[in-house]
């Protein structure tokens, strides 16, 4: 089940983040659907594009 809805959210990326506002979380998506188990992760530019979206919206990523 979650596996089925992981794959379907994966599959339209636009629908889950719609507008022009989250092309950055696009791309990450994006990014993450390309990899491999044993692929190594940019934690970093994931970490970057994060932080630049959360700071347009201006949202808080404090907890």
């Amino acid at each position: 089940m979650v596996a089925e809805l992981k794959e379907e959210v994966f599959k339209n990326t636009e629908t889950l983040f719609p507008g022009q506002e989250f092309s950055e979380l696009w791309q990450i998506m994006s990014y993450l659907t390309k990899k491999e188990y044993v692929d190594k992760m940019d934690y970093d530019w994931i970490r970057i594009m994060v932080k630049r979206v959360a700071k347009r919206n201006r949202c808080s990523l404090k907890v």
